[in-house]
């Protein structure tokens, strides 16, 4: 019968000669790998998780702007991502010594690079993507950005953008483990700008860029649920343009769609961000107005009013004057 300190010795040296066996056997070099690679994963889930968590783009920008500069930290991090608005002109973000600057740069052909990445989708050198272009002046236009590694953004529809990476600030190269950390994390990214592209046309009126017919009803009901249950309040304003039909035939239709742009500008520029406005017919708008009293419905609708009715709308050599009627509901 072995007393405590002999046990203690012998468990001991089965250890300690267990873990010679595994070592000179590559075995705890595989195992210390494979729990490198599982705690890689978790982080990638976990990544992907926050990531398709986002519903706008630049909230989407933010955050991973926030992991690559936690990974490491380039000179300059910029994104040139396609707006739909136009999708020949880029919308471009640029962040230098971590913070973000005015954009400095601008992209006549957004067409030539998205081809350009749609036959070779994969993160590449800077200096390997100024051979491969044909032409010289396609790249310099980024060589103030110190670029040094170029990654494509690509979904269901094909290229959505690219983003550009600095010079990291201690001056090294990219490490194979950072660009597989990129590659990796710009699967879930693609994905995840896909959905909120997909999700912004659905919910938008691409006339006006306001919200849809069908978003205004369902945000209605939640909100209207929403009082119902916490007592709150609600202003709505419908807006319909006066003569409309006038215009039309006075100047033609296409008159018509900048007074209808003119004015759905008017509306974004006049509420607040929480507000939802938007294209309720032809001529027709709505908004609604979140946690609003009644005093400030008349203010609003007020506002609204006159800026319109200051307004002249450029079209062509002449200058159209219009003027809206406001209906007007408090609910509480």
């Amino acid at each position: 019968m072995y007393n405590d300190g002999k046990l203690s010795d012998e468990i001991n040296n089965a250890i300690v000669s267990n873990y010679e066996l595994l070592a000179e056997n590559g075995l705890l070099e595989y195992i210390e790998k494979l729990n490198h690679t599982i705690v890689n994963k978790n982080e990638l889930l976990y990544e992907a998780a926050e990531i398709f968590n986002k519903r706008s783009v630049l909230e989407l920008v933010n955050y991973i702007t926030d992991k690559f500069l936690n990974k490491f930290v380039p000179y300059t991090l910029t994104f040139v991502i396609q707006n739909d608005i136009n999708p020949d002109v880029p919308e471009i973000i640029t962040y230098m010594n971590m913070k973000q600057i005015e954009n400095s740069i601008s992209i006549e052909n957004f067409g030539l690079y998205k081809k350009f990445f749609s036959l070779s989708p994969t993160s590449i050198s800077f200096d390997a993507f100024r051979v491969m272009m044909d032409n010289k002046s396609d790249t310099e236009v980024f060589c103030d950005l110190m670029p040094e590694l170029i990654v494509p953004m690509m979904g269901l529809d094909g290229v959505y953008g690219f983003i550009i990476f600095g010079k990291k600030a201690d001056t090294t190269f990219f490490e194979d483990s950072e660009i597989h950390f990129i590659d990796e994390i710009m699967k879930f990214i693609s994905i995840s700008l896909q959905n909120i592209i997909h999700y912004n046309r659905a919910i938008t009126d691409m006339k006006t860029r306001l919200f849809n017919h069908d978003y205004f009803i369902q945000s209605f009901i939640r909100e209207l649920n929403r009082i119902k249950r916490y007592g709150n309040e609600c202003g709505l304003l419908m807006i319909d343009i006066d003569h409309f039909k006038k215009i039309n035939d006075t100047y033609g239709h296409v008159a018509g769609d900048e007074v209808i742009k003119s004015i759905a500008t008017i509306i974004t520029e006049t509420i607040r961000k929480e507000d939802i406005p938007a294209r309720f017919g032809g001529e027709e708008f709505v908004i609604l107005l979140i946690e609003c009293r009644n005093e400030y419905l008349f203010e609003v609708a007020e506002r609204i009013r006159k800026k319109i009715e200051n307004s002249r709308i450029a079209f062509e050599k002449t200058e159209i004057k219009t003027t809206i009627s406001i209906g007007l509901l408090h609910i509480s």
